[in-house]
């Protein structure tokens, strides 16, 4: 099946059962113009606030996503390159798919990268390809990180070289929002 056959399967399920998802997005965070870094900062400062986190590492993130804020989202089986595929219809609202066969702490980052989108580019598609993961980070996005337990920063993975997906906000989002602690 499709991503968009799945979602159109979860919403008929929701809506025999009379149980739709609650969605609950923010508004679409306006970053035009500002760094990287700062934008990073900033949405995720006002995202943690808005669904009430604090600075700890996030519970796990895909229970946050599909309960809190109501993104429809699969693991499934893809191409090894293909990290996450991100889509939004006004009817069936944010889908994600993410690749099932990569690693644990891979999946959350591209969860995290996907919501990320939503928060910042929501109507547009997009198709994360990975051409080299790495479990060390490189190159300027290395300097984010996110606030662990007790409040010390602690310096997250990242994406690989060879990004063909969004930028700046998406890659830099994810780094700042997930915690990536479980």
């Amino acid at each position: 099946a499709t991503l968009e056959e799945l979602c159109r399967d979860y919403l008929e399920i929701e809506e025999i059962m009379e149980a739709p998802l609650v969605r609950k997005y923010p508004p679409i965070y306006d970053v035009a113009g500002l760094p990287t870094e700062q934008a990073a900062e900033s949405v995720a400062i006002e995202e943690r606030n808005r669904l009430g986190l604090g600075n700890g590492p996030l519970p796990i993130l895909r229970y946050l996503l599909e309960q809190d804020v109501g993104v429809r989202l699969f693991y499934l089986l893809l191409p090894p390159k293909f990290s996450e595929i991100y889509v939004y219809d006004d009817a069936l609202g944010a889908c994600m798919a993410i690749n099932s066969q990569h690693p644990e702490e891979r999946r959350r980052w591209s969860a995290a990268h996907g919501y990320a989108h939503l928060l910042a580019h929501r109507y547009k598609a997009e198709v994360a390809v990975e051409n080299n993961y790495r479990r060390q980070p490189e190159g300027a996005l290395h300097q984010l990180a996110m606030r662990g337990e007790g409040g010390g920063v602690q310096p997250l993975p990242g994406p690989g070289k060879g990004r063909q997906s969004g930028g700046g906000i998406e890659r830099a989002c994810a780094w700042r929002l997930p915690g990536l602690h479980g």
